[in-house]
């Protein structure tokens, strides 16, 4: 699986690497943008994923 989802203020580019999916994160994560990355992470999980990795690196986290 491999995709792109888009937001306002965050994006999340999901890959599989040797079996894990891989969420790279990048944006702002708040309040506002926390509930769009619960739900790219049903819809990974809802695709069959088992293994799941959140790459947080390029997260600007916002209070």
């Amino acid at each position: 699986m491999r995709g792109k989802i888009g937001m306002e203020f965050m994006t999340i580019d999901i890959e599989q690497k040797n079996g894990v999916s891989v969420a790279a994160l990048k944006g702002r994560l708040d309040v506002i943008t926390a509930s769009e990355l619960d739900k790219a992470f049903n819809e990974i999980v809802e695709g069959g994923a088992r293994k799941v990795l959140f790459d947080y690196e390029q997260i600007i986290n916002c209070r």
